[in-house]
């Protein structure tokens, strides 16, 4: 063993270069995989991070539970988080409340898991912590972390027996400083619903003002709601379900009172198998495309790795070889040597392992520190994970050891292997060579290091059009599975328009709009004296407005026989305990979308009416027919028709009107290209294809109780005013009008964030990727020129010039990477093929679009769940455009490929010349 170790560490020390190749491999291989599976578990642990802090953390949310029972329930060995929260009454105006209360308990912040984006939370008397949505409801800000530190008043109003919906007589004003803003985590549909329990416990809506706990009366109105985690909640087996439900009976049979929503399983769900008792249960969706992408990316790794690793390892233990065939010549057993290869095997794999980890550590938490400080993604570390994480990762550090020892025994075995089919083929025959180009050819690099190289090249121009497909928004969401988190229409779409491809710049739109016939009507929007003071804005280039008054009646009498027959579809039932002003056995009642715009949005009607003139009747109205599909839908009223109208307000006022049919109005599909905000104003407004137009002017004049517009479209002469025009809504609006402001500033950052954290961790280690193949080329390269130099130096001494050959050297490298990139290109399609492909069986799986998807049987879905997850459905990266990537891509590698050909052979000369005149010394 002494004399094995001594030869061992004598030849290796002489050949630094050689083993610092062979190590980096090692460390490459196993730090890359490393870095990929702890990212892959990060990612899994904030999507339930993300999961749980929307539907909450809390097992149990009891209501008014007593003082006794609170503190036996504290001393619950169970019981792993208890706090309490008391909702005290509603702030905001006559329109507008917002529940507040407090904390009683500290714990309570934790157990509500709420999220603050600047400030703290109240720390005594005067201070309180408000939602983002509240202070952008109320006082029209696209920036809430500014009102930190200001101080506001709110009314504030009485808890009645239906709070959630309603609030008690007014009571008076509340002052306090802002020293906290929470934030709904981008989540739209809370801050529009203004839910931020989540799903589980939207019953309870909790505070959306949190007040110091002194400045708060805790009386016998208030409502206390007790929060209860339990030790293992999140493991969910059949032991500890059984123990949960145990629990709520025991508390139940001692206070009588069961809580009022139960434990969220949401979290485990959605992203894991869930295992009760022998049985595993497979979840609703499986891991997300961003993890899957990470496990793709990480098969990649390990193939270029093995790569580099073969080529580094074809030169070195060609050498080391020749080392150990000395050793045998002066009298070395067979055993001993192969003691000696085993031995550097250890030696190498061991130390290649353990620096590997390190460096995979190192560059892991250097990765989560930059999205943490940089992009604002939490830093959940993968080396400990929640149970539910457990289930459908693997141990990151067992897998990189495994793989990096089967791939560095799998190098050894090829190189005997090689050297074996080598020797024999020098004792049958040689090869014939039969021209000079054939000469060149061979003496540039052994075949397996071209087919290395080419392959490694390939795999990259697979991996980087791949990547680029699957980071891509171009032509996704389309197809039935895809998943609408990251679709642009949900970050950009308000007002029913697109304000990224509108060039709309702010959009003010009436959260509560939609009424349907027979419903009161709620005057709420912008007025018609706002809109004014905005169009007056010498920032402001256009502004258009348009209401939807969808309580839009007509009616006429049940005898009457000329009632249209395109009506009917509209037809409203009311109950028979309906208010007797609507006269409903005397009528029928038809519900017809009623738009009224602005004076803007009137005149840019002229050019398509089809039949009369607009305006004609002081109380006229225009009828407009949509072109769907190349097709317009007939409206059922011609010119000089009369309509007998009613409406009734919020305040129970009843009015009839009659309006005169003075024009027809057509609007084409083109519309939606041509004018998106027309099209968005009224394209979209009918179900039925045709709807009742008339100006904001008309819609006062016949008394239509609907006086405000519901959306807002307005576009500035320059983008960067934006906050500039915004800071001055506030002496233009109130809250009372219930608006909402979108800028296309706010809709950028939204969509930049969510782009962000879906895909940060994968272009990340495509980065990494890409180092590590650039590395492993220079080494092939190296490799090649190398094994070259022998049989170049037969060459020379037969009249072939160096530069001939450096020339022929660079051409046969650029060469194999035309043939590489024409490789990967193949095998790009051929991807893009098989994801199509296994789309399509999915869907015809479920037999689809002719059965409906409700009725498939579980087994089918199971199936079709598993290909969604393992073929990417969600990202649809098979139907976006990849001609002009693969092109870019291509390019860059040939070009990369030649500099990389270029600097290898520059070092190598002055290595050379190093030598020299160490020889000549």
């Amino acid at each position: 063993m002494k004399t094995n170790l001594f030869l061992i560490t004598k030849y290796w020390r002489y050949h630094k270069k050689q083993f610092a190749s062979m190590l980096t491999s090692i460390v490459i291989l196993t730090a890359f995989l490393l870095i990929a599976l702890l990212m892959e578990r990060t990612e899994c642990r904030r999507q339930y991070d993300d999961k749980l802090r929307g539907s909450s953390k809390t097992f149990y949310l009891y209501s008014n539970l007593g003082s006794d029972a609170y503190e036996e329930m504290s001393q619950d060995k169970r019981v792993s988080m208890i706090g309490r929260t008391a909702i005290c009454g509603k702030l905001g105006n006559d329109k507008t409340q917002y529940t507040y209360g407090t904390y009683i308990d500290d714990t309570a912040e934790e157990l509500e898991y709420v999220k603050l984006s600047s400030g703290r939370f109240p720390e005594k008397t005067g201070e309180a912590a408000v939602y983002d949505y509240v202070l952008e409801d109320m006082f029209f800000t696209v920036d809430p972390d500014s009102y930190v530190g200001k101080e506001v008043t709110f009314d504030s109003y009485e808890l009645d027996d239906t709070y959630l919906v309603r609030t008690g007589r007014h009571v008076g004003q509340i002052t306090f400083t802002i020293t906290g803003v929470l934030c709904t985590d981008s989540r739209r549909d809370l801050k529009e619903n203004r839910v931020d329990w989540g799903s589980d416990l939207s019953e309870v809506q909790m505070p959306t003002i949190y007040l110091w706990r002194d400045d708060c009366d805790l009386d016998e109105s208030t409502f206390v709601y007790t929060a209860v985690s339990l030790y293992g909640d999140d493991e969910i087996t059949e032991q500890s379900e059984s123990a949960m439900e145990e629990f709520a009976q025991d508390y139940y049979d001692k206070t009588g009172i069961w809580p009022r929503s139960g434990r969220s399983r949401s979290a485990a769900e959605d992203i894991c198998n869930i295992t009760l008792g022998n049985e595993k249960l497979n979840s609703e969706s499986y891991l997300s495309d961003s993890v899957q992408g990470i496990l793709y990316f990480s098969v990649i790794a390990v193939i270029l790795s093995a790569i580099s690793l073969f080529g580094v390892m074809i030169t070195v233990m060609s050498e080391r070889q020749k080392s150990l065939d000395i050793v045998r010549d002066i009298g070395a057993s067979r055993m001993k040597v192969a003691w000696i290869h085993i031995l550097e095997w250890g030696i190498l794999l061991v130390s290649g392992v353990v620096c590997g980890g390190v460096v995979g550590i190192t560059v892991y938490e250097v990765i989560l520190e930059i999205q943490s400080r940089f992009l604002g993604l939490p830093k959940l570390r993968g080396y400990t994970v929640e149970w539910c994480v457990q289930q459908i990762t693997e141990n990151p550090f067992v897998i990189s050891v495994v793989c990096a020892t089967g791939t560095f025994t799998l190098g050894y075995l090829l190189f005997y292997i090689y050297l074996h089919i080598k020797s024999r083929r020098r004792l049958i025959r040689r090869d014939r060579v039969r021209s000079f180009g054939r000469i060149k050819s061979v003496v540039s690099g052994i075949p397996f290091a071209n087919i290395m190289q080419m392959l490694s090249v390939a795999l990259i121009l697979f991996a980087a059009v791949m990547c680029y497909a699957f980071c891509s928004m171009d032509g996704k969401g389309k197809g039935y599975f895809h998943n609408d988190d990251l679709d642009r229409d949900t970050y950009y779409t308000y007002g029913q328009l697109d304000m990224e491809t509108s060039d709309v710049d702010i959009c003010l739109y009436d959260q509560g709009s939609g009424i349907t016939g027979g419903v009161l009507l709620t005057d709420t929007g912008l007025t018609e004296d706002g809109r004014k003071s905005i169009a007056d804005m010498n920032e402001v280039k256009s502004i258009e407005s348009f209401s939807t008054n969808d309580g839009y009646d007509i009616f006429y009498d049940r005898n009457d026989e000329n009632i249209p027959d395109g009506l009917w579809q509209a037809e409203v039932q009311f109950p028979e305990d309906a208010d007797e002003f609507y006269r409903a056995d005397d009528r029928f009642y038809f519900n017809v979308p009623a738009i009224w715009l602005d004076d803007n949005g009137m005149r840019k009607l002229d050019k398509y009416v089809k039949e009369g003139a607009i305006g004609t009747h002081e109380n006229g109205v225009a009828c407009v027919e949509y072109e769907y599909d190349g097709m317009t839908a007939e409206s059922p009223y011609k010119i000089g028709d009369v309509m007998h109208t009613m409406t009734v307000n919020g305040k129970g006022e009843y009015k009839e009107t009659v309006e005169i049919v003075d024009a027809i109005i057509v609007i084409p599909e083109t519309t939606k290209e041509s004018d998106p905000v027309l099209y968005a104003g009224l394209g979209r407004a009918s179900q039925y294809g045709y709807a009742i137009v008339a100006s904001q002017d008309t819609a006062v004049s016949i008394g239509m109780f609907k006086t405000c517009y519901d959306v807002t479209y307005i576009s500035l002469s320059n983008r960067g005013d934006i906050d500039k025009v915004v800071s001055r809504f506030a002496d233009i609006l109130d809250s009372s009008m219930e608006l909402r402001i979108r800028t296309i500033d706010e809709c950028d950052k939204e969509y930049r964030e969510a782009y962000i954290s879906q895909y940060a961790s994968t272009i990340c280690l495509f980065f990494i990727l890409l180092i590590m193949a650039a590395w492993g080329y220079w080494g092939l390269v190296t490799m090649r020129y190398q094994n070259g130099r022998r049989n170049v130096a037969i060459m020379r001494a037969l009249g072939m010039e160096k530069r001939s050959w450096n020339m022929t050297f660079v051409w046969h490298n650029i060469r194999n990477a035309l043939v590489s990139c024409a490789v990967g290109s193949g095998m790009v399609y051929g991807m893009r093929w098989l994801l199509r492909y296994k789309y399509e069986q999915a869907l015809n799986m479920f037999n689809w679009p002719e059965t409906d998807l409700w009725n498939v049987d579980a087994d089918v879905i199971k199936e079709v769940t598993r290909l969604q997850h393992v073929f990417l459905f969600d990202s649809e990266i098979f139907v976006v455009p990849v001609g002009r990537a693969l092109i870019l891509i291509g390019t860059f590698l040939v070009v990369i490929s030649t500099i990389i050909t270029v600097l290898v052979i520059h070092r190598k000369k002055s290595e050379e010349i190093i030598d020299d005149l160490a020889e000549k010394e």
